[in-house]
């Protein structure tokens, strides 16, 4: 159905979230005439420009509209079967409003690794000079999008169960990640998670295409629907290995192989995709390295929401995780494969968040493992306790708080946390760089070094100009503050001390950097290619990390996932 097709009609909008309010304006601006109802479970809400109908009858009386448009976050109901015919979407509204403007749908779909692979296909085709948007699931609201449909646009979808099972259309291409069960409370069965999951291939004409995890039996049988041409890929057909891109991870191969298929067959050069793979920094909350603070590396894989995706979070970080912090919405998952992969690794505690904390627990304690559990109720009450168990004993800090620096910084921090003094003095180092950090910055974010250098980098109680967690490199540039015999002294014992854990620092002029840059980005790339291992080495001491990775939704307790990180890192850094 045509947007323009709804000028004149009486309109339902079932759900007014960021979905229903975006349709909601699309209306008023294609479809002049248009007579718009809310209808939404949440009576609480105020809504003065359209007639309204809330809270728990809002299913009442559907039968009086001439088009039903139901927002994906409306699970199924027995009374919208009776008006299937009225019943449309707003991804359904879309793909029937740009089919005709000569623009392309690239539809990515997976219970793990749509996100990622559908910001790397867009990616390689923004470096590639395609006329192309991000859209979807993963940011704006798919209808906003629809004045920028145009011969060549390029919209790149990611697409939910939730969108796809009303569909009767599907996008020219199709991308399926991966598949396991998820979202079993919306969808009832993991049959019909499998079949809303098809619709995004059911629907394609002999002309499109369709690219498949190979890997998977469910993905193949999702391809299977296609008319289209079937296109399996694996991490073997990835043109570059994980270490020299910034993603963790092995499974991340698989996301880099299928996005490198979809950009071959559109023609894009193979150089061209793996510069842009190389230099593509990953998504927030995705094994997302905040930093090592107090002794612990933490890092956010709030996007973690089933069992599997925290089992490939473990496979990733290896050894180094000794916490792990679980748990958010209970869907009635089966925990056993994350316990017994809990029970092989290193960890040696894991923090449990309700309502799935008990289920997790049990799991756990069924397969024998050595492992301490600890249910909380709060995001702030797990870190604390991971604080506390994680930090390792006996470990000097790296940087005491302001050491032997300059006095009048002494001064500044008198009764004011160290951790808000150093992020103040980070943001404002980031304000007014120096000429040659400006210089540097530029080329370490586009030199291909394939690291990810962090600038202004909080380590402790102190600020490194440029860290590289995974290379454990800090960079330095040195001006007038560091040549007095104080801070000379202060460096020196910095260095040693974080020479206990692994950290090399390298240490230029400006002149340096401003004379010969291509010197100095040589010598950061041979120490990244060849970076101390964590645990090696004479006197190195080995950063734990402490992982969130929740392998359950965060509904229920945080608005999303994205709250879910944050309020992690918020805390960790506090």
């Amino acid at each position: 159905m045509h947007i323009r097709d709804l000028a004149g009609k009486s309109v339902c909008i079932l759900g007014y979230g960021l979905e229903g309010k975006a349709i909601a304006e699309a209306l008023e601006k294609y479809a002049p005439g248009c007579r718009i109802t809310v209808a939404d479970k949440n009576y609480e809400l105020r809504i003065t420009n359209y007639e309204s109908r809330l809270g728990t009858n809002y299913l009442d009386d559907l039968d009086r509209f001439d088009v039903i448009i139901k927002s994906p976050g409306i699970p199924p109901d027995a009374l919208l079967t009776t008006h299937y015919k009225l019943l449309t979407s707003p991804t359904q509204i879309f793909l029937d409003s740009v089919a005709d403007t000569g623009s392309m749908v690239i539809g990515v779909t997976g219970s793990k690794g749509k996100s990622t692979t559908a910001s790397l296909i867009h990616a390689i085709l923004k470096k590639a000079g395609k006329d192309t948007y991000l859209i979807g699931n993963i940011g704006t609201p798919t209808i906003s999008f629809i004045e920028r449909s145009k011969p060549n646009t390029i919209f790149v979808q990611e697409m939910s169960s939730y969108q796809l099972m009303d569909l009767n259309k599907s996008p020219q291409i199709a991308v399926l990640t991966a598949f396991f069960p998820e979202h079993l409370d919306y969808h009832g069965s993991v049959e019909a998670y499998l079949e809303a999951k098809k619709h995004i291939a059911r629907f394609q004409k002999p002309d499109d295409r369709v690219f498949f995890n190979g890997e998977s039996e469910e993905c193949r049988s999702i391809a299977d629907e296609s008319k289209g041409r079937k296109i399996p890929f694996t991490a073997k057909n990835a043109p570059v290995r994980i270490d020299q891109t910034k993603l963790l991870g092995r499974h991340n191969l698989s996301n880099i192989a299928s996005a490198f298929k979809v950009a071959s067959f559109l023609r894009v050069p193979n150089q061209i995709a793996i510069e842009a793979i190389c230099e593509f920094q990953g998504l927030p909350h995705r094994l997302e390295s905040i930093g090592i603070h107090d002794g612990i590396e933490w890092v956010d894989d709030s996007i973690s929401t089933n069992p599997q995706s925290a089992i490939e979070a473990l496979n990733a970080l290896g050894d180094r995780v000794t916490t792990i912090i679980l748990g958010g919405q209970d869907r009635g998952f089966d925990f056993t494969p994350l316990a017994k992969r809990i029970a092989g690794s290193k960890v040696q505690t894991v923090i449990l968040l309700p309502d799935s904390g008990t289920t997790i627990r049990k799991a756990i304690e069924k397969t024998g493992a050595n492992v301490k559990c600890i249910e909380v109720k709060t995001m702030e009450e797990a870190v604390e306790r991971m604080k506390a168990i994680a930090r390792p004993p006996s470990s000097p800090n790296p940087f005491p708080p302001w050491g032997k620096g300059n006095s009048a910084e002494r001064e500044q921090c008198t009764h004011v946390p160290v951790q808000r003094t150093i992020l103040k003095f980070a943001r404002l180092m980031r304000k007014q760089p120096t000429k040659a950090e400006e210089l540097l910055w530029e080329k370490l974010r586009n030199n291909g070094i394939g690291k990810k250098f962090r600038r202004q980098h909080p380590f402790q109680s102190r600020i490194l100009d440029f860290y590289c967690d995974e290379c454990r490199l800090g960079i330095e540039i040195d001006g007038s503050v560091h040549d007095n015999n104080e801070q000379r002294q202060y460096d020196h014992e910095r260095e040693k001390a974080l020479g206990e854990y692994g950290i090399q620092i390298l240490r230029f002029t400006n002149e340096e950097v401003l004379n010969d840059i291509e010197k100095i980005i040589n010598q950061i790339k041979s120490k990244c290619t060849s970076p101390l291992p964590a645990g090696e080495g004479q006197g190195v001491r080995e950063v734990p990390i402490v992982l969130l990775s929740p392998a359950s939704p965060s509904y229920g307790h945080f608005k999303n996932f994205e709250d879910r990180g944050e309020q992690f890192k918020n805390v960790a850094l506090k």
